[in-house]
């Protein structure tokens, strides 16, 4: 007699400890079943053929957990690593300053078990000690998929508060095995790693799922809780008002590789497109049959309601009158009439925010970075507009559906005569009930201009993608973005018929410099220093002698695999001296700030030198970014005296591109007989040199 099959139940109600035994089949690498991608689609259908009933449209709830990068629908825990611990530290009540405290806070260090990976750290020092169930007792099994939800949607209502969060967890070790939170705590961290992607996991639902997520609102509930039966067919087509994942750009940093992109097959030239990289915000904008806007992000957030962005409403309807259907894809951002330029990506939201109220044309609009501080704290050389010096500006630069049919499968030539077509008025439109002006810009070759600058130009030659970089980099802009004109639209793709180099990509520079400090990586490299802090030298104003202060400089990590951390850590070997601080590095944001790492640091007569010949990068937050490749020749550490502006070591603050580098005060030294934390805590460090 054959066996009998588990009898599937409705996802709410099925165990999470059976969702977790998924995770741990998935990730078994002693097995050898899992090491095949087949292997792993046949363990993912039968656990949805076996556990899970499909009728009742409820598989949202389960899935949900097992893509949680891709959940729009759940709010911000606002929880990362650190905050987490915090987290947990409250919940089993140990002392802040204890050993356990200390060795979870210090979960990259090197001698803690499970060293780098998060999870496996927390789960010997709290859940081992604190979960109240056991693995492979009936109780394990208590813990309902529903009852999960429940609980992290309160620890989003509790977002930023410690002990609010904490309770609830509290109540979670009461119910779950120690295995268990290991995995729910990758779920809050939006980390999951169980090798299987969001693709794996969409074809074993449904076989139109990818198309259906991609071209029909980004949905997760959509897909599981309406895509029950597999053998049903459904319409995957684009229809304004649902959410289209967007065509994305293959990056680079070699302009001799993007040419080559640009050619056919056979290494026929095909002609291109060369258009800035807007520091703004993706948007789709969708007009449906009823008038109604949406402004969709890459996401697949809709911001005209969760984001003010429906104050735009007024701009879009006197720019493109009719009733025709259509979806735009473009950037949002913010021009600034009185400097000419483009406001940095934080003043959009406060801008948009103030075209929702009633706002003076006078008033001063106050910018934030993304770590919530005003751009003038970070940037003192920066100085806040008024209303009445910006405008909101939607530049389209592609058009995606347009009078009851999708224009994806149209060569971008013909996308843009469309577009083209669609907005004949560009004058900038008053947004009622505010002194905010907002327009809608076609990004169009040969045409598009802002401050008689060109942002947009057709291009055939290596040279030509050489030129339209180099007027970017003296623009400051973020970049430039090739496309060919004759591809098609295609969701969510990023094979190469878009391009984009970043500045951040490709701005060298070639420093000696001594490592200072060093912060211990993740996963692979959690027993390792992973990454460097760098001291430039004085020159010592006695000649001959030895320098004998340093100026940090920047946080550099190596090219060229794991092998080259492991030489460079031989060489340092015992000189490292603990930090009971943490780390300091130049960055926007003020010296009383949460330091992000623990660091060693090292004296420099003990350390390794290092012949960095990198590639400088800035993420939006203004902290810099040096990778170095392995190869790179090592000076001895009393020559490592590449040369600073003077203003630089006399703690001046310098800028480079849009922010300031230094943290604030004086500009910091270490010398080899100090331990130089107590210098790097309360005053600045010395910022790049501009152009680096």
């Amino acid at each position: 007699m054959a066996s009998r099959r588990p009898e599937a139940v409705q996802p709410s109600d099925l165990s999470f400890d059976t969702l977790c035994s998924l995770f741990d089949i998935l990730t078994n690498s002693a097995n050898s079943k899992t090491k095949s991608a087949a292997n792993r689609r046949k363990i993912i259908d039968k656990f949805i053929d076996t556990c899970v009933a499909r009728a009742g449209g409820q598989a949202f709830c389960l899935f949900r957990l097992c893509i949680p990068a891709l959940d729009a629908e759940r709010g911000n825990y606002r929880l990362q690593e650190g905050k987490l611990v915090d987290v947990f530290i409250k919940a089993c009540g140990v002392a802040r300053d204890g050993s356990v405290a200390k060795a979870a806070k210090g979960w990259k260090k090197p001698g803690v078990k499970g060293v780098g990976i998060f999870a496996r750290v927390m789960e010997e020092h709290f859940f081992s000690s604190y979960c109240e169930r056991t693995h492979g007792t009936p109780g394990a099994k208590d813990l309902k998929i529903r009852q999960v939800n429940e609980k992290l949607d309160a620890m989003v209502a509790c977002a930023g508060r410690t002990n609010g969060q904490a309770e609830i967890v509290r109540w979670l070790f009461t119910m779950t095995t120690p295995k268990q939170m290991f995995w729910l705590t990758q779920i809050l961290l939006k980390n999951l790693r169980i090798n299987m992607s969001e693709t794996t996991l969409f074809k074993a639902w449904h076989p139109d799922a990818v198309e259906y997520y991609n071209k029909c609102g980004a949905s997760l509930r959509a897909v599981f809780n309406t895509m029950i039966d597999p053998s049903t067919h459904f319409d995957t087509g684009i229809i304004p008002g649902r959410a289209v994942r967007p065509q994305l750009a293959l990056g680079t940093g070699s302009v001799e590789y993007a040419f080559k992109r640009m050619q056919t097959k056979q290494g026929l030239a095909r002609p291109f497109l060369l258009e800035t990289k807007f520091d703004g915000e993706r948007i789709q904008v969708h007009r449906d049959g009823n008038g109604v806007y949406s402004y969709f992000s890459r996401r697949g957030i809709e911001h005209g309601q969760h984001s003010r962005y429906s104050a735009f409403d007024p701009v879009l309807r006197r720019q493109l009158p009719g009733q025709a259907r259509f979806i735009l894809d473009g950037e949002m951002v913010v021009w600034n009439r009185k400097k000419g330029r483009f406001e940095p990506f934080g003043g959009l939201k406060t801008v948009m925010h103030a075209a929702g109220r009633r706002s003076r044309p006078g008033e001063q609009l106050e910018v934030m970075d993304l770590e919530g501080l005003g751009l003038e704290e970070s940037d003192p050389t920066y100085s806040p507009p008024r209303i009445k010096d910006v405008e909101l500006v939607y530049i389209a630069f592609d058009i995606v559906y347009l009078d009851d049919r999708p224009t994806t499968h149209l060569a971008l030539r013909e996308r843009h005569r469309l577009l083209a077509a669609l907005l004949q008025s560009r004058d900038a439109v008053a947004i009622p009930t505010s002194g905010v002006m907002g327009r809608v810009v076609p990004l169009l070759p040969g045409e598009t201009r802002f401050n008689d600058v060109l942002f947009s130009r057709e291009g055939r030659t290596q040279e030509d993608i050489q030129e339209a970089l180099d007027q970017s980099t003296a623009l400051k802009d973020e970049g430039i973005v090739i496309k060919a004109l004759d591809s098609m639209w295609t969701t969510n793709d990023r094979s190469g018929s878009w391009l984009k180099i970043k500045l951040d990509y490709v701005r060298n520079m070639d420093i000696d410099a001594v490592i200072v400090g060093g912060w211990y990586g993740q996963g692979r490299r959690g027993d390792a220093i992973s990454q460097f802090l760098l001291a430039l030298a004085v020159p010592n104003p006695v000649s001959g002698e030895a320098p004998s202060s340093w100026l940090t400089f920047c946080r550099v990590r190596l090219l060229g695999g794991d092998g080259c951390f492991c030489c460079t850590l031989v060489v340092v070997g015992s000189a490292v001296t603990s930090s009971k601080y943490g780390c300091g590095i130049a960055r926007i944001q003020p010296s009383t700030h949460p330091l992000p790492a623990i660091v060693d640091y090292l004296n420099p007569p003990t350390s390794r030198s290092l012949g960095a010949s990198g590639r400088h990068r800035r993420d939006r937050r203004g902290a810099s970014f040096t990778e170095c490749p392995a190869e790179a020749p090592a000076p001895g550490w009393e020559e490592c005296a590449t040369p600073l502006p003077a203003d630089h070591r006399q703690g001046g603050a310098g800028c480079v591109d849009q922010g300031s580098l230094a943290v604030g005060g004086p500009g910091s030294a270490c010398r080899p007989e100090d331990h130089p934390i107590q210098h790097l805590r309360d005053q600045a460090l010395p910022p790049l040199p501009c152009g680096a």
